[in-house]
């Protein structure tokens, strides 16, 4: 009845998988597990057919080149045996309750369920891990009440139930390169379609953390994408770094933040690659990068 897909890129997932399975065997659900690595050049086929011998419903493929995330979500959907698929992160971290809190959205249909995630409490040791866990825990971690305010927008692809006729009618968007943005064209694209998102406090955890500089490289990329996504006019003020730019946009100054950012960018990632880095900083990086993404062309 439910298809748990977790698409991977040369990740090890059989502590998840291992706990998925254990859940799901206590419940009355008909399931599988599908596991989709989307590295030609994965070392991980040996890991895979460990899995897959040693526990039952449980599929793994290596695919045979990169799709990317979008194409590799869309090709699992297309492989799931059941009507019914749970999307999670290669490295979620669920509690022991996690499938038994989903069990009875898993029997509906026609609506997404989202269940969200957490960053842990303490700080990282490290302290260039210190700006991704920031960001998680004051802007990506909330509960299912205050998420469900604005639904659509609050849409993330980590951990969530859906149909799979719905998946297979989401548009792929060109201007989505790599990291970034995903899922907040496909929060859009369930909007338009009258796709209800039900917000639920089911929360994952994450097992992998990026540094400061990794996730700034992200962040470039996702900003990246976010800029060739306003020049197609599919964007609106729902996106709300878009929202900001507009009215920043209107002062004149954009430009000016736009070549301060792009000139100062190794110092700038070397302040928030300290200890507690300062969110507005990080939130001026973006901004001014957008500004010099979009004034670039």
């Amino acid at each position: 009845m439910v298809s748990v897909l977790i698409p991977t890129l040369r990740f090890d997932p059989t502590e998840l998988v291992t706990e998925l399975h254990r859940q799901l065997r206590a419940t009355s659900l008909p399931f599988e597990i599908c596991i989709a690595d989307d590295a030609p050049d994965s070392p991980l086929e040996g890991v895979h057919q460990t899995l897959c011998k040693s526990l039952n419903h449980v599929r793994a493929v290596i695919r045979q080149k990169n799709l990317g995330a979008f194409d590799n979500r869309r090709l699992l959907a297309e492989e799931a045996i059941y009507d019914r698929l749970l999307f999670l992160d290669e490295d979620a971290i669920v509690d022991t309750a996690f499938i038994e809190r989903y069990v009875p959205h898993i029997k509906e249909s026609g609506n997404v369920i989202q269940g969200g995630a957490r960053f842990a409490g303490e700080k990282p040791a490290d302290i260039t891990h210190h700006l991704r866990w920031k960001v998680g825990k004051q802007r990506e971690s909330a509960p299912a009440a205050k998420r469900q305010e604005t639904p659509y927008a609050r849409f993330v692809t980590c951990n969530f139930i859906t149909d799979k006729a719905v998946m297979l009618k989401l548009p792929r968007h060109n201007e989505i390169k790599g990291y970034g943005h995903e899922d907040t064209m496909m929060g859009y694209d369930l909007k338009y379609a009258f796709i209800p998102i039900v917000h639920i406090d089911n929360p994952i955890g994450h097992s992998q953390m990026d540094d400061a500089e990794t996730y700034l490289a992200k962040t470039r990329k996702a900003v990246a994408n976010l800029a060739g996504l306003v020049r197609a006019g599919k964007i609106d003020e729902d996106v709300r770094l878009y929202g900001f730019y507009k009215k920043i946009k209107k002062t004149g100054s954009g430009k000016v933040l736009g070549k301060y950012v792009y000139k100062n960018n190794e110092a700038i990632i070397k302040k928030l690659s300290r200890e507690n880095p300062p969110l507005r900083l990080f939130d001026l990086y973006k901004m001014g990068w957008l500004f010099h993404e979009i004034n670039r062309r």
